[in-house]
């Protein structure tokens, strides 16, 4: 009898903490040492700092893109911009806290430990991303001053990392190579139409620009204005079947 007593007990304390860390899921926090003036960009959602903390409870083990921008003064001519101190994939790990912590002067530390049960069982909110501009005052190396309250929060690359991108893919001698290039950066990245206009020109063939039109949109921060890609089709031909595409969307 009492071991069937002490196996009950087992089991429900196994339940209780089952149920409040869930069978797999993580935990991330973003801090910083500093001023709490940090703007996030986790899984392409915007996020603003709080009280020098922030923490995201219940999410699933994985891969996830993280940028953190720091409000610093400006290298000259005064005032202060945002500034990229932290843009990788982290991978989060299951039933494990990782935090992600900005030092005073941009330096970032990490690390992770194993999520120790709460004896109150507390259940906190994630946060809300941001549903208005990052009102900065100045756009910054961290692109946060563009209008995001459209588009799902899609947020095009910032001009040196579409720098980078676009030499990357212009670069490849062929167009099958072109296109693998492009849709292994498009998977965590978004671009203009502008941007990927300037792409679609770095095409051989007309075959292989279309290829990458067709791909590109689901990419497009502002799909309103795909059409230009339209300007750099040789053939009228397959300008349309662009814009049948298009249409069909």
């Amino acid at each position: 009898m009492k071991k069937w007593i002490t196996l009950f007990t087992v089991l429900c304390f196994s339940l209780s903490v089952f149920a409040q860390f869930g069978p797999n899921t993580s935990n991330l926090t973003i801090s910083t040492t500093g001023a709490s003036n940090l703007k996030i960009r986790l899984a392409g959602k915007k996020y603003s700092l709080q009280d020098r903390s922030l923490t995201f409870q219940g999410l699933a083990p994985g891969n996830y893109t993280l940028s953190i921008f720091q409000l610093q003064p400006k290298a000259f001519g005064g005032g202060t911009e945002y500034v990229t101190v932290f843009d990788r994939t982290i991978t989060l790990t299951s039933q494990k806290h990782m935090e992600v912590c900005v030092l005073r002067f941009g330096k970032v530390a990490w690390d992770e430990k194993f999520i120790e049960r709460d004896n109150w069982n507390e259940n906190f909110q994630n946060p809300e991303p941001d549903r208005d501009r990052w009102n900065s005052g100045g756009g910054g190396n961290g692109g946060n001053g563009g209008n995001w309250g459209n588009n799902n929060y899609r947020e095009p690359v910032d001009p040196n990392q579409f720098a980078r991108i676009r030499d990357m893919i212009k670069k490849e001698a062929f167009d099958d190579n072109k296109n693998s290039t492009a849709r292994a950066i498009m998977k965590n990245n978004w671009f203009t139409a502008e941007q990927l206009k300037t792409i679609a020109g770095f095409f051989t063939f007309d075959n292989g620009r279309l290829q990458f039109a067709k791909f590109a949109y689901d990419y497009c921060t502002d799909p309103g204005n795909f059409f230009i890609l339209g300007d750099t089709f040789v053939f009228d031909s397959n300008k349309q079947e662009l814009m049948k595409f298009i249409a069909g969307k």
